[in-house]
């Protein structure tokens, strides 16, 4: 499963389309879903800005979608965050400049949201016994 959730130009603050599209994808998990997945999100910057700040920027952005999440009574434990700057465009926009390059970008202002599968491991306990030497 995967939402991607938009941000506006240099901002790390999660817009009503992004809270619905969270919303949504709550809303199609069960209990049982979310005890048994790991959420894994990562959020994106557009090419505009230095790397550093993008890198910083990214890293907002899936902190924002985490704390909405955890908001929402999802469990803290079972999200991971991670931002990536960015490395991961899904629009390129050669040839724009200025307010139409900004515009063409928006795109790569998002935070994606996957799921995958836990494993419980279970340990034992061993107690050492002594042993006449």
């Amino acid at each position: 499963l995967n939402a991607d959730t938009l941000f506006g130009f240099d901002q790390a603050e999660l817009n009503d389309a992004g809270k619905t599209r969270l919303n949504d994808l709550l809303n199609g998990l069960t209990a049982a879903d979310l005890q048994s997945q790991k959420i894994q999100i990562t959020g994106h910057s557009d090419r505009i800005g230095d790397s550093a700040y993008n890198m910083r920027l990214s890293e907002e952005r899936a902190a924002a979608v985490q704390e909405y999440l955890v908001s929402q009574g999802v469990v803290p434990g079972f999200i991971e965050t991670k931002g990536v700057g960015s490395a991961s465009p899904v629009v390129t926009c050669e040839g724009k400049r200025g307010a139409a390059l900004v515009e063409c970008l928006a795109p790569n202002r998002r935070a994606e949201v996957g799921f995958s599968a836990m494993e419980v491991i279970s340990v034992e306990k061993t107690v050492p016994v002594d042993r006449p030497r």
